[in-house]
This record gives C-alpha cells, structure tokens and sequence, in this order.
C-alpha cells in the first residue's frame, strides 16, 4: 500500500492502481487502454470517468480481488525483522561514507 499526494492510501497495480473514494466504493485508475475493456467486463464495475488514454471507474468492495487481478497487483509479503533473524537471514550491509 503506497500514499499520494493527498495522503490517502491506493494499491498500485503494473497496469492501474485501486485508490479509496467514498468509503463505500473503491476507484480504479488506469492510463491503459487495453485494460479498459478487461476492467469494465467485471461485475459491479462502472465508469465514473473516461477520456481518450486514461479513466478512472468505481466498484463494490466484492469486485476488488478481480480488479486488482486486472491491473495486475500483487500483495508484497514483508519479513518482520524479528523473523529474519529467526530464520537466519543476516543482515543487509550498509554503505558508509567515513572521511
């Protein structure tokens, strides 16, 4: 999960991204064509603006796992420190500047 500009949190995606819209729906954003068609096809999905290279459609919470397969976005696993070291994962060195 990544912030905008705003502040407000959206799940980015290869082709798109899932922003938060009214608390009730979601919005999906994307500025490829070829997906516009993929993205309308889904149930629930309705186009809230179009232009030329880009749009942006809102859909029900349900649709969200079939919009996020659309735009191709993935859930990055992350490894709690703690956990890293249990499993034996040694530490990233770090570059250091010493004069």
């Amino acid at each position: 999960m990544a912030i905008d500009e705003e502040g407000f949190p959206y799940i980015p995606g290869r082709y798109g991204r899932i922003e938060w819209f009214d608390g009730r729906d979601l919005a999906v954003y994307s500025d490829r064509p070829r997906a516009f068609v993929k993205l309308w096809a889904i149930p629930g999905v309705r186009r809230h603006q179009t232009g030329d290279t880009e749009m942006r459609a809102l859909f029900p919470l349900e649709a969200l796992e079939q919009v996020a397969g659309v735009i191709r976005s993935r859930h990055r696993r992350t490894l709690a420190p703690e956990e890293a070291r249990r499993r034996g994962f040694k530490p990233t060195p770090r570059a250091t500047s010493e004069p």
